[in-house]
């Protein structure tokens, strides 16, 4: 008998029993809706109630403040010292160089032509002739004013070579020869002028021409410029001759 118990104890520890599924067991009652609404309104306010309870027990919320940051001053940045005058471009670079380009060819002197030996003769005259007038109207202007003293005299009283002499200094003041034309000695040109009693010129002509147009342009220049003469008193006409040395009467 002490063995059986013993391998039976054995044979429970090795396989032990399987416990039995518990059984359930549930029983249908018919229930009308009318009940369920009676019994779902009446357990309603006792749920809000419990609800109110629980919010009334509730312990207020200790808010928590967080610790605010302090915030370090940065010192201040230099700030790069920015010019106001805007930087000029590539292009507007390109464009004021090609200004300058265009601005120096412009501005350079172009090529001289050469000048020959008649053209330098020309200018000479030229610049002779402009001189001259400049002369003739400063000693105009002196004539003038010499005049007016001697407007009172008489030219009766003077003889007649004495008035010759005086109109050929009159005039030697208002003739110039040019410096290209002081070499050649036979040139000559002969003019009648024709005064009034007042000394004022009434008319000239060219009697015989030197052959230089330019001489003879410097004395018809030199006999209108020389008007007014010194008073004769009396109609007169005075051959002059007027050549590169100086006049003859």
């Amino acid at each position: 008998m002490i063995i059986h118990v013993f391998l039976l104890g054995l044979f429970s520890l090795q396989f032990p029993e399987r416990k039995k599924p518990s059984l359930v067991k549930v029983r249908l009652v018919s229930v009308s809706r009318a009940s369920l609404h009676t019994s779902t309104s009446s357990s309603s306010p006792a749920r809000s109630t419990k609800k109110k309870q629980i919010k009334t027990h509730s312990l207020p919320k200790r808010r928590t403040s967080k610790p605010k940051k302090k915030k370090s001053r940065s010192q201040p940045k230099h700030r790069k010292a920015v010019s106001s005058k805007p930087r000029p471009s590539r292009g507007k670079n390109k464009l004021s160089k090609a200004k300058k380009a265009s601005q120096t060819k412009k501005t350079s002197s172009p090529p001289q032509p050469e000048v020959t030996p008649q053209e330098e003769s020309l200018l000479e005259e030229r610049l002779a002739a402009l001189q001259l007038r400049k002369r003739l109207e400063n000693l105009k202007k002196e004539v003038a004013s010499k005049e007016k003293e001697v407007k009172g005299t008489e030219a009766q009283s003077f003889p007649p070579q004495d008035y010759i002499d005086l109109v050929k200094a009159h005039l030697d003041r208002f003739f110039e020869v040019p410096l290209t034309l002081k070499s050649q000695k036979n040139l000559a040109a002969t003019v009648e002028i024709r005064l009034k009693p007042d000394g004022k010129l009434l008319s000239y002509r060219l009697l015989k021409s030197s052959g230089n147009l330019l001489l003879d342009r410097m004395v018809e220049a030199a006999v209108r410029a020389a008007d007014p003469y010194p008073p004769p008193g009396r109609p007169i006409t005075i051959k002059a001759i007027f050549t590169p040395e100086g006049l003859n009467f």
